[in-house]
């Protein structure tokens, strides 16, 4: 299934539902609107923070009922892949966090410290929080890297079997 470059709605058939050419273009956009708005209560619906699509979105109905269909068309269209970068960033950091308490979880099971892991880790749920998904991607991933890097140093003095 590829998607819509206009609205960016789920190709059917090769065809976009809410584009097709027998449709009027206010019932495109209606269609774009509602479809895009499934969306955005799709990814509320998981945690994500949706306002700047929701706003986008809100601001193409204005133009919608204003009659201004191609701008409001544009517009829906922005808001659909604001939706869809929002929700893969999330899904993206959920992943990263998964990812980090579990090497975490596994280099404290072995007896290593963890703390700087586990800050790092902190500081991902603060910045997922905030709604800054791309920070917190990257904190998750340095949470798992200190957890791995904690693991692998050498053990010293009476540990290191001297």
């Amino acid at each position: 299934m590829g998607q819509c470059g206009l609205c960016g709605g789920v190709l059917v058939g090769g065809r976009c539902p809410s584009c097709d050419p027998e449709k009027s273009a206010g019932e495109r956009v209606a269609d774009a609107i509602a479809y895009v708005k499934g969306q955005i209560d799709s990814g509320k619906r998981h945690g994500a923070d949706m306002r700047r699509a929701d706003e986008m979105l809100t601001a193409a109905q204005f133009l919608f009922d204003a009659g201004s269909h191609e701008d409001a068309q544009r517009l829906v269209g922005d808001a659909g892949e604001a939706a869809g970068d929002i929700m893969i960033q999330y899904e993206a950091l959920l992943s990263a966090m998964r990812r980090s308490a579990k090497k975490i979880s596994d280099a404290r099971a072995a007896g290593v410290d963890t703390a700087e892991a586990e800050r790092y880790l902190e500081l991902a749920e603060d910045a997922k929080d905030r709604t800054e998904y791309k920070l917190g991607i990257s904190y998750a991933v340095k949470g798992a890297e200190a957890a791995s890097a904690d693991r692998k140093k050498p053990a010293t003095g009476w540990q290191s079997g001297l």
